[in-house]
């Protein structure tokens, strides 16, 4: 035993070792908690993620190309395949991403700083607030973080010896990292360049050119797949994911303050509908395309405009307050001991990224020069920050950069210790710098998404959820607290008319569609619920109304052509509710349904034949919807 624990404190294993276990520790102690339903639900994205998951369990992919980057659904499928579909256990296995990225950021740390600083580092990642709040959800954040340092090290370590398998390894890993989040990709043609241009001066230029091609190979050997997968079920080329070209627009076209901001909803609604409405194909990629070319459009014709909106964007990602996307930490970090101590806000002063970015300039100015590790961080904050900034900022988008700059606030510190010990007036120095960059980053600003009532939108989520899962109680209840928290919130209000529709209560669900349309009279979610209310109580011509005003707003609603022409039935008004079923199926919307209310309708009309044909195709379709996806 004496002789392992030399080994270990010989290697520096030890050190690791205290990392690791403290990260697991903390990892965990946060999980159990944060066991209330803020915490343990998924929400928004995370909730896409979990579907996704449990969807790929069962074998229900859709063939089309993938919508989010594949790589975080189909691991989530797999830890849901070993302990099941518990969104609660998986937090625990969450763990290992932020064990992962603990003992990565110690081990890149190690190259720049004494081993003891290096441990330093590594124990901060786990303590940092809003990594930890975000490595415990269903969510991307912790495994992009993980691999963005496996790719950072693998990269430092071929600098430190040029191989063609250490190149192909760095660029594996930045594919691998790019299928969890792409903006990783900015950072690979830097890879690339620098193999060729300052990593490799003792070789000659072919044996570079040959290394710098082993990265771009190493990448292309993971995404490729993806990309032909992608061809394969759309007959269009998406190297990764379809979601850029939104993500892009949102953040970059002339009322982008709005689209940033936007909820789900009637706005979000006609947002992700614009390609259609413009006449173009539905098709992912068709709708990537369109946006794209928005965005070229908006930077060409208002260059102005756009090169002022990435620097409002620039300041708003290295401002000191968490920017929110769809939760605000800052509602959610009252109901956590630990999360209220690690993250908070007073004023326009943020904890900790007001005082980790003012420690990390001070690290870089004391270790310039030094080494190229420190320049690895560097180029990688920086590359990494400007992706961001091309779409836009958010607490959660940022989170890749704060290993490195965890790393460089450690120098930073060490730095002013020492320069405390030597010279006063240079630790002042050092401290007025500091102070500086912390005031400049915690000036007052407004972000988009100020206008937002977060704690209305996360009871408004957890309401949503709790529905989906038939609680509908529970549901209920939460979306009665996002109404008191913001009562002109027209999807509330949609939503309360759902649950009380599924609870049976059709007065105050009418009240509630009512209330949501007072707000937002072009909300075709609550035209539609109040029309399911009104033929529940059997106000037909009421709820006729109701789905005539949907098909006016969208032409394209099978939906509400089919709901048209039920209503029309049940008024025994055949014929009219036959030509509505069949715009319906013309149009596209439930082919099953459709075909099983043309029968009835064909049957009222006493076209007995035909009637069976639309059953007989009904009862085919609802079979091949039910059969298993090989």
């Amino acid at each position: 035993m004496a002789s392992m624990l030399n080994w270990l404190k010989q290697n520096g294993r030890w050190m690791g070792a205290c990392v690791g276990i403290f990260a697991f520790c903390v990892h965990s102690l946060f999980v159990a908690e944060t066991h209330t339903a803020e915490f343990t639900t998924p929400l928004v994205d995370a909730y896409a993620y979990h579907v996704q998951a449990v969807n790929i369990l069962d074998g229900k992919v859709e063939p089309a190309p993938f919508w989010q980057p594949p790589l975080f659904p189909y691991w989530l499928a797999l830890v849901y395949r070993l302990i099941g579909p518990s969104p609660a256990a998986a937090r625990y296995v969450l763990a290992i991403w932020t064990v992962l990225a603990s003992l990565l950021t110690f081990a890149l740390a190690r190259r720049l700083l004494a081993p003891r600083l290096a441990m330093a580092a590594g124990l901060l990642v786990p303590l940092y607030g809003p990594l930890l709040f975000l490595f415990a959800q269903l969510m991307p954040t912790g495994m992009a973080v993980a691999l963005d340092l496996a790719a950072l090290l693998a990269f430092v370590r071929l600098l430190e010896a040029p191989t063609v398998r250490r190149a192909l390894v760095t660029g594996l890993l930045i594919g691998v990292a790019a299928l969890a989040v792409p903006p990783i990709l900015s950072f690979l043609l830097v890879v690339t360049g620098w193999a060729l241009v300052r990593g490799f001066a003792d070789r000659t230029r072919t044996q570079a050119a040959f290394l710098g091609l082993s990265v771009l190979m190493g990448a292309a050997a993971v995404i490729v797949p993806v990309s032909c997968r992608n061809a394969v079920v759309s007959g269009q080329w998406v190297p990764i994911s379809t979601n850029g070209g939104i993500n892009l627009y949102i953040g970059n076209n002339p009322e982008a303050d709005q689209t940033i901001a936007m909820r789900p909803g009637p706005d979000w609604d006609r947002l992700i509908g614009m390609p259609t409405a413009a006449g173009w194909d539905d098709r992912p990629a068709e709708s990537e395309r369109y946006f794209v070319g928005q965005v070229t459009r908006y930077a060409m014709e208002q260059p102005g405009s756009f090169l002022r909106g990435l620097l409002v964007k620039g300041r708003h990602l290295v401002h000191s307050v968490e920017m929110p996307r769809n939760v605000d930490l800052y509602v959610v970090r009252d109901d956590s001991v630990m999360l209220s101590l690690l993250t908070w806000k007073w004023g326009s002063f943020g904890f900790p990224f007001g005082i980790l970015l003012p420690l990390a300039v001070v690290g870089l100015i004391g270790t310039r020069g030094r080494n190229r590790e420190r320049d690895v961080l560097l180029w990688f904050v920086l590359l990494y920050g400007a992706a961001v900034i091309l779409f836009f900022p958010a607490s959660r988008y940022r989170l890749p950069i704060i290993p490195p700059l965890i790393i460089l606030a450690v120098a930073g510190m060490a730095g002013l210790e020492a320069a405390w010990r030597e010279s006063r007036r240079r630790a002042a120095g050092a401290l007025a710098i500091a102070a500086w960059v912390g005031c400049l980053i915690s000036l007052p600003t407004s972000f988009p998404t100020d206008r937002v009532v977060f704690a209305a939108e996360m009871h408004n989520d957890l309401g949503v959820s709790l529905f989906e899962q038939k609680r509908y109680p529970e549901s209920l209840s939460q979306l009665l607290e996002a109404s008191k928290a913001d009562p002109s919130n027209a999807v509330v209000h949609c939503n309360l008319g759902r649950a009380m529709v599924a609870l049976g209560d059709y007065g105050r669900a009418e009240f509630s569609c009512r209330r949501a349309l007072q707000a937002r009279p072009d909300y075709a979610d609550a035209w539609a619920v109040l029309g399911r209310v009104l033929c529940s109580t059997r106000r037909y011509e009421e709820a006729e109304a109701c789905y005539r005003q949907l098909v006016r707003q969208d032409p394209h609603d099978g939906l509400a052509w089919n709901d048209l022409g039920c209503t029309l039935l049940w008024q025994q008004r055949g014929a009219e509710a036959l030509e509505c079923l069949s715009t319906a199926l013309r149009v596209g919307g439930p082919e099953a349904l459709i075909m099983a209310n043309l029968g009835d309708t064909l049957t009222a009309l006493k076209r007995d034949q035909e009637a069976m044909r639309r059953y007989r195709k009904a009862r085919a379709l609802r079979a091949i919807e039910t059969a298993p996806t090989p």
